[in-house]
Parts: structure tokens; sequence; C-alpha cells
């Protein structure tokens, strides 16, 4: 009796393809929501300063000596606080970390839900490429549909 092989490699295949999938959708996601987010941000948002600075989630911190993911309270004018924004480091060179008094802009301006640090000159030549980069990880998504 002969056993045959080729159903273990399609099994494989997809699943592989599954895998590569979900990986190529997560870093795209990323990638074009960041420079998405910090664009609205700074095009459509209001100066802020910040007032204090926490991790986003305080059981799994999402924080590492250059990166991380930051819960932000900030202080707007006329005399408005909010507290627990949402901002992702680093944002540029000489941004490594939030720290307290730094000014930040806040979308939307009425009840702010997430921050970015100001983007001007190279900035956004640095968001242009990490949305590019997106849309790159976008395309191999859809192309590891198309594993055999």
């Amino acid at each position: 009796m002969k056993f045959d092989k080729s159903w273990i490699r399609w099994v494989l295949m997809k699943l592989m393809g599954l895998v590569l999938a979900l990986v190529f959708l997560a870093l795209a996601a990323l990638a074009l929501g960041y420079p998405g987010l910090s664009a609205l941000a700074n095009l459509q948002g209001t100066d802020a300063k910040i007032t204090a600075v926490k991790p986003a989630c305080p059981t799994h911190p999402l924080v590492r000596p250059q990166w991380g993911f930051y819960a932000l309270d900030v202080s707007a004018p006329p005399k408005q606080k909010f507290e627990k924004l949402y901002v992702m480091y680093p944002q540029w060179p000489g941004h490594w970390a939030p720290q307290k008094g730094d000014a930040v802009k806040v979308w939307p301006a009425d009840h702010p839900r997430f921050a970015a640090v100001a983007t001007d000159g190279w900035g956004w030549l640095i968001l242009g490429s990490i949305f590019i980069f997106g849309l790159l990880m976008l395309e191999f998504f859809f192309l590891s549909f198309s594993l055999r």
C-alpha cells in the first residue's frame, strides 16, 4: 500500500500561508495606523503639555529602553486636563521617551484619545516611509494566500 504525502504538503503550505498572513496583517496594521494617527493628530490636533507619564498597560508593560507604548496625562489651554491618552515612542530622533513638560498634539480636541509629538521636517519623511512599509506588508498579506 502506497502512502500519498501530497495532502500533508497541501495542509502545511496552507498553514504556513495563514501564519504568514497573520504576521503580515499585524505589521501592516501597525505600520499604517501609526503614521495615520500621528498625521491626524498633527494636522487636526491641539497643543498640550504632558503632566504625567505611565505605562499604557501596567500589568504587561510595553516599555523598553528605546521604545514604548505609554498613557499620558496632559493639560491643554484653557485649563483643561485629560487623562490616559495613548502615545507610541520613539517618535523621532531626540524623542525616545515622553517626559513631563514635553509638548504634544492631541486629537480630537474636545475629548482626546491619543497624542503625538509635533511633526516637522524630517518627521514627515519618516511617517511616509513607515506608511509605505505598511503598504508593502499589506501586499505581502495578500500574497501569502497564493502559497501552493
